[in-house]
């Protein structure tokens, strides 16, 4: 239901661009995403109790599949679903081939249970470096070159430099590059 009305201005850009009806229907609308999400970001809390926070990573199309062209997309935190991000990958598939950058779509979510200006500064540090480390070892596509992340709604260049310092932490120089830019 949420990709209707992106479908919708697909379907219109299609029109502008001149485009054959078949190219957005076989090339975007009926690529399946790879949706990665895990529950075990468990974060241990200000006060010593845990809380076990989500977190969902949706990749959708990318046509560049090498080294060089990952997928793009922000890391947005707060009130987000799983197809938000499904969508919001969709859109930015779209956004990247209007543009011509050669990057597929990919969006991330991290929905907590409150909002985040509610959580301490060692919180937040403890909820991104558990992102970090997920994306990383568990589920391995937090990198250069697969999935670089970026700010969103809910993130800033403070999160991002978190994310960034743990993947260094945790790959020790093996891979180089930004493995989220913002």
């Amino acid at each position: 239901i949420l990709l209707q009305p992106l479908y919708e201005r697909v379907d219109w850009a299609r029109k502008v661009l001149g485009l054959p009806e078949d190219i957005i229907e076989n090339e975007i609308k009926n690529f399946k995403w790879r949706e990665l999400s895990t529950d075990k970001m468990r974060v241990e809390m200000d006060n010593g109790d845990y809380e076990t926070i989500p977190a969902v990573v949706s990749l959708h199309c990318n046509p560049y599949s090498t080294q060089e062209n990952p997928y793009k997309g922000g890391i947005r935190v707060g009130p987000v679903t799983p197809s938000t991000v499904r969508m919001l990958a969709f859109e930015m598939t779209f956004k990247c081939a209007v543009v011509d950058v050669k990057f597929g779509g990919g969006k991330a979510g991290i929905p907590l249970k409150r909002p985040l200006s509610e959580y301490s500064a060692k919180e937040i540090r403890k909820i991104f470096e558990a992102f970090a480390t997920v994306f990383t070892n568990g589920i391995p596509i937090l990198s250069p070159h697969y999935y670089c992340g970026a700010t969103d709604m809910g993130t800033t260049s403070r999160h991002m430099r978190i994310i960034h310092d743990k993947f260094c932490e945790l790959t020790r120089g093996s891979l180089v590059g930004a493995a989220v830019t913002g």
